[in-house]
């Protein structure tokens, strides 16, 4: 059966067949390339040893699925080249994935030491429907092929709908992401399938020997197998699989809810914090009052700002807000910079009172948002969870249909707010930063 996009062809892969060896697909890969590109097979490297590849997951606290291992028996890796051997893609060798998982890391920490959250993360979509983490970055990720920050690799932690193993797309540029293959088994040979087949074509220089311009699909000006990851996820995965419903939302509330004197006390700190800030926001609004010139939102610090008038705000406004937006006024009725050293010493000295000594997002510039983003006379405590001897949840009422949730730790005898994080159905919560929800 041909699945068929204009004038690219590729193959519907059967959803009973098993994938072939490893070494099997390799060897028709190979000889594909003998045949159509032999000037490309001596970037192929040699395989690592069982030993190399076992130093490696050692090194890098991983252990690569199976396919992964023979795989790289074969060949670790490839040279740079301009165009990579599995479709475009290049083969990285253990040393650079190593690296990738590293950057990974270090990403990821940086991540967890920020009050943040990852605006990014709201751009990403998984297909088929949650069988990847809707995530702009997982550690469970692992690099086969990273061509200038865009990846292709093997997930080590699926979504609910996914498999442990299977390969998917991602990294910089990649917002939306597809399961290629149940397994780098499927993957390779489904490769070998489509090279056999003629789906595939690797466009060699008519004036530099031995260099290949691209390898896409025939007919195609394609360079790499991302110009077509959705065409390749549907014909290659089993209908059964892509067809998966929606994961079910399943509402968690961690630990027990707890009553008394420290319930009391940690609705004590978690309110005088919400009525600081509500009262902080407020303050600055009597000074400038930004939606009175036409803004939802200014960000300003000593080397720039950002201004957003009010019809670019995600929160309904009153209309005679909103007449008024074509008309923002200009900066020099802003006062800029007048007021920034004075309100970030505000903010901090209110995280100093009521906060652990955590990375804050923002914490240099003066943000003003409207509608306010505290309001002490709508968010009130309603409900305080203890998780473990020095960790304790405290939610407070929803606002617009968003319930917060503030994380309590405590630190040298006293209890103080780590974190944030809102949720609109208490089973997928956001991290907030405590300066109004923005990212960092």
């Amino acid at each position: 059966m041909i699945f068929g996009f204009g004038k690219s062809f590729f193959i519907q892969r059967k959803k009973d067949r098993k994938p072939a060896s490893v070494a099997r697909s390799w060897e028709r890969i190979e000889a594909w390339f003998q045949t159509h590109a032999p000037e490309l097979l001596s970037n192929l490297h040699a395989g690592a040893s069982t030993e190399e590849i076992a130093a490696f997951e050692a090194a890098a606290g991983v252990q690569l699925p199976d396919p992964v291992r023979e795989s790289y028996q074969i060949h670790n890796g490839q040279e740079e080249i301009a165009t990579g051997m599995l479709i475009g893609e290049p083969l990285d060798t253990l040393e650079r994935i190593g690296s990738g998982i590293q950057y990974s890391r270090e990403y990821r920490k940086e991540y967890e030491e920020s009050d943040a959250y990852s605006s990014l993360d709201e751009e990403s979509t998984s297909y088929p429907v949650d069988a990847i983490r809707r995530l702009y970055f997982n550690p469970g990720w692992i690099s086969l092929g990273d061509w200038d920050g865009n990846c292709y690799g093997v997930d080590l932690d699926p979504g609910p709908n996914g498999v442990s193993g299977q390969v998917i797309n991602f990294g910089r540029d990649e917002d939306h992401k597809y399961v290629l293959a149940l397994s780098w088994a499927h993957f390779l040979e489904d490769i070998a399938d489509e090279l056999e087949a003629g789906s595939l074509e690797v466009r060699m220089s008519e004036t530099e020997k031995g260099f290949a311009e691209s390898f896409g699909r025939r007919g195609h000006n394609d360079q790499a197998l991302h110009r077509f990851y959705r065409e390749w996820s549907l014909a290659k995965l089993p209908k059964a699989f892509q067809n998966q419903k929606p994961a079910p939302r399943v509402a968690v509330f961690p630990g027990k809810e707890i009553t008394g004197p420290l319930a009391e006390e940690a609705r004590v700190l978690v309110e005088g914090f919400i009525t600081a800030m509500s009262d902080y926001e407020q303050h600055w609004l009597r000074i400038r009052p930004i939606h009175k010139l036409g803004y939802h939102l200014v960000i300003e610090d000593e080397d720039g700002h950002r201004l957003e008038p009010l019809y670019m705000s995600k929160v309904k406004l009153p209309e005679a807000l909103l007449e008024t937006s074509s008309e923002a006024a200009p900066l020099s009725r802003m006062q800029m910079k007048v007021h920034v050293k004075e309100a970030v010493a505000g903010y901090r000295a209110i995280l100093q009172q009521f906060c652990t000594p955590r990375k804050r997002s923002m914490d240099g510039a003066l943000v003003q948002c409207f509608p306010p983003k505290y309001m002490k006379s709508r968010e009130r405590v309603t409900q305080v969870r203890q998780v473990a001897d020095d960790q304790l949840l405290v939610y407070t009422t929803p606002v617009r249909d968003s319930t917060s949730r503030y994380h309590l730790k405590q630190v040298d005898g006293r209890w103080l707010i780590d974190l944030r994080d809102e949720t609109e159905d208490h089973a997928e919560f956001v991290k907030t930063s405590l300066l109004f929800g923005f990212s960092g």
